[in-house]
């Protein structure tokens, strides 16, 4: 699977799913393993949620293996198709799902790395807890070992070294502070 070397910057697009079904599955090209604080992407200023509590995040940028009704813009004219590299943003209810997918994974006696297949989805809608706000989205992961195929495995893994050094490059200028060196998947390096 060829994919387009230079969609591999900060600039990455991150991907949407507005609709009950819509999907995106690709192999894991990278994971950042280091929680940082949403950052307003027009005035760069640090993010909270409406009690004052940081919004937290992490990113995982997929290899599109296949998508279904996703986006990388608002409008929805942007389709994700396969061989682009996209960021998945996990935050808010997002992460609990992540985190509950990816100890599954482990339990099941797989690593993280980039035979790692990543399926997203928009499963629905769900009341709020909080009856001042609407409804919470619902989306869910599915993760499996080396789904896909090799070529895409083999490709994830040539994306993930320059991914690595752009995301490291991305924290020091927002940050203008040194960041931890990220993970890159060579072999099987367990988290």
């Amino acid at each position: 699977m060829e994919f387009d070397s230079g969609n591999t910057s900060a600039g990455t697009p991150v991907v949407k799913l507005y609709e009950q079904g819509n999907t995106v599955s690709g192999a894991l090209a990278f994971f950042d393993n280091q929680t940082t604080q949403s950052r307003d992407y027009t005035t760069e200023e640090l993010e909270t949620w409406a009690d004052g509590s940081p919004k937290m995040l992490t990113e995982l940028y997929l290899l599109v293996d296949a998508a279904d009704g996703a986006y990388t813009d608002k409008d929805r004219t942007e389709t994700v198709d396969g061989g682009d590299i996209v960021r998945i943003i996990v935050r808010g209810s997002t992460w609990f799902q992540w985190k509950d997918a990816l100890e599954a994974y482990k339990e099941a006696g797989h690593r993280l790395n980039t035979d790692m297949y990543v399926t997203w989805t928009f499963e629905g809608t769900e009341p709020s807890s909080n009856p001042k706000y609407g409804p919470k989205n619902i989306r869910g992961f599915t993760l499996t070992n080396k789904g896909g195929g090799a070529d895409l495995h083999a490709a994830a893994d040539k994306a993930s070294a320059g991914i690595a050094e752009q995301v490291q490059e991305r924290r020091l200028a927002l940050r203008n502070e040194p960041a931890s060196t990220p993970t890159r998947f060579e072999s099987e390096e367990p988290f």
